[in-house]
């Protein structure tokens, strides 16, 4: 698999995860969403992630969330 291909399959990770958020009634914030990209990207790791969200005073519900779906995305990668 490329280096491509992994970024696509990471997005795509993502946006699943932010769809399941919509149909459990939850809406993931812009900004968070663009933190999980950078993560699945791998620009900033999860930790960093979830420390850029509690710096804008984003609810800790979303860093939560953000933390676990990131570390499945990272385990099924890995």
């Amino acid at each position: 698999m490329t280096m491509g291909q992994k970024f696509s399959q990471s997005l795509k990770a993502v946006e699943n995860a932010i769809a399941q958020q919509r149909l459990e009634g939850l809406e993931v914030p812009p900004d968070v969403a663009e933190e999980m990209k950078r993560a699945a990207k791998g620009e900033i790791d999860i930790e960093e992630g979830i420390r850029n969200t509690f710096r804008k005073g984003d609810n800790e519900k979303f860093a939560t969330f953000i933390r676990d779906n990131l570390r499945k995305l990272y385990k099924t990668e890995n």
